[in-house]
Formats: structure tokens, sequence, C-alpha cells
């Protein structure tokens, strides 16, 4: 994926990336990345194309449309994998918009906004930014017209498109609030690897790993989704696959012949990367923190120390 598209964006490596769980869905990636960058699509429609697709979503919408919407099975359908219970609020938030839709019960403009509040986490902003150009209690009581976007939930005609939609933005905003939840953790695992560089709200490989996979990535690409049999043993990357060996004379050729440099030895190029590193780091402190600032963290970073001993 990364050699076909070059970097990826923070939307792509916090939405899309975490979804590439098997070949299939990480092929439609790669297509669907460029289909959003040429404004074809969207981030939001490659994440329900990807859930709609397994079976458990598609079971769990065929129960909400084939039977009447009481709680139980609001909490059925939500598929909180730790406790129905937590889907409960999903209930109310039906039920108000329901109402707001087919009833043209504009009075119900605050039952919604309640039923959003009663949500959990990052749900809520999503609900709220998808339904409200604003949601302060004093504009939708005053001028509910100004504050109610009119959404495609809204416009919708029958039961059976209202249930569909619901059932797409309550899974849409869940997964959302998922990937966004474990966008750090993810980046300290990338991190841990020591082969991904995080800029300017942007992916991309650091210049020996990038080298040393352009070489292989078509091999390598093949074993991504397979079950290796020393998955659980202690072996070297040889007896995983004779392309997972770095060979730093082969990539150090390579890295001459495309950057026009002359080095003799990988680790002469490696101390520029290094260097490069050191700089990068640099220059990060002296756009993110004043004098002042660093002063302080080192105060704190004494006192820590201090304790500890």
């Amino acid at each position: 994926m990364y050699f076909k598209l070059g970097c990826l964006s923070k939307n792509e490596y916090t939405y899309i990336l975490p979804l590439c769980i098997n070949k299939e869905i990480t092929d439609r990636a790669l297509v669907k990345i460029k289909d959003i960058r040429d404004n074809k699509c969207s981030v939001d429609d490659f994440i329900l194309d990807t859930l709609l697709s397994m079976d458990n979503y598609k079971e769990a919408l065929k129960l909400l449309i084939s039977n009447r919407v009481i709680e139980k099975l609001v909490k059925v359908i939500g598929m909180n994998r730790k406790s129905h219970n937590y889907d409960k609020p999903y209930y109310m938030l039906y039920k108000s918009l329901f109402t707001l839709c087919f009833d043209n019960g504009k009075n119900q403009l605050l039952n919604v906004y309640k039923s959003i509040d009663g949500l959990r986490g990052k749900t809520k902003s999503f609900w709220n930014d998808y339904m409200f150009y604003s949601n302060s209690i004093k504009t939708l009581k005053n001028n509910p017209e100004k504050a109610l976007k009119r959404t495609r939930l809204l416009t919708l005609k029958t039961e059976k498109d209202f249930k569909k939609e619901f059932f797409n933005l309550l899974h849409l905003f869940k997964a959302k609030a998922t990937l966004s939840d474990y966008l750090d953790l993810n980046r300290r695992y990338f991190r841990l690897t020591d082969t991904m560089l995080f800029q300017d709200n942007t992916l991309r490989m650091d210049i020996i790993p990038e080298y040393f996979f352009k070489e292989n990535i078509d091999n390598i690409y093949k074993l991504a989704f397979t079950k290796d049999k020393n998955i659980q043993e202690d072996c070297s990357l040889s007896e995983i696959s004779p392309y997972l060996i770095f060979d730093d004379k082969k990539i150090l050729r390579n890295i001459n012949k495309s950057l026009k440099t002359r080095y003799s030895n990988i680790n002469d190029f490696m101390e520029r990367v290094d260097d490069e590193r050191l700089n990068r780091f640099k220059s990060l402190i002296e756009k993110k923190f004043t004098n002042d600032m660093l002063i302080k963290l080192l105060e704190m970073f004494e006192s820590r120390k201090q304790d500890v001993e």
C-alpha cells in the first residue's frame, strides 16, 4: 500500500489502515484511498463498506429491519462486545430521531440533544456534529431551525430506510470513535519498530526501511496475511522468509543510485540518518516548546528523579 500511495494522511492511517486485516480489505483500501484523494468517495464510505461486508453486521441489520424496535433489539444490534447494556442509550436516540423525522416533532429537538448527551465518549461528538450546527441549549430552544442540520436521516420517507441509515450512523460513529481512541497506541507501536515517521500529519517510512521493503515488497506482501509455523518460535527472519534478510550492500547500492551519493558503508549512511533524526527532534522542540516550558519540564524531571532516589 505505502509504495503505491506514498505517505498516508492522518485520516488514512487513523481510520483506514487499522481496518486492513486481510488481503481483500487491503487491496480494496488501496483503490479507495486513491478515490478518496480524487474526491470520488470518503473515508466514511470505506469504513461503512468494510463493516457492512461482514456477516455479523449484515445479520444485525436484517434483525433491525424485520422487527419492531424495542430497547432489547437496539441493544442487540449495537453489538457492544463488553455488554449490551452499554448500547441502551441508543434506544432513546432512535425514538427521538424517529419522532423528529416522521412526526415533524420540532419539540423533540431537546430530546434528541439529551439522547445524544447520554452517549459515551467520542460517539457523542460525532452525533452532535452530524445533527447540529450549534448544540447549545439556548440556540436549540430559541431557534431550533438554525441549530438543526438537514441531514439525510431526516429526509427519509420510509421506516425501512430510516432504520438502515440509523444503523449505518450508529456503527460508523462507533467505529470512528474506537479507531481514533487507538490512534496514539498505534503510533507508539509504529515508533517501536523504528521504521516509520510521523511528520506534518502524515505517515511515511524512514529511509533505510523504505529501501529495504521497496526491494522485496511484492514477495513480502504475499506472506502478509499467511500463517507461519514459526510464529511462536524464537527464530531468525531468514527462517520465515529469505526476502526478510537485510542485505546492506544491496540496499546501499540502491540508496546511492537513487540519492546520487557515494557511501561505501551502510553505517556511514546510518550516521547521516541519525543526524537527520536529531535535527528533526531539535526542530520539533523549537516549534512546540518555549524556553520557559523547557525549564519547567526539566525542573519536573529533576523533582521526579529526587523522589525516586
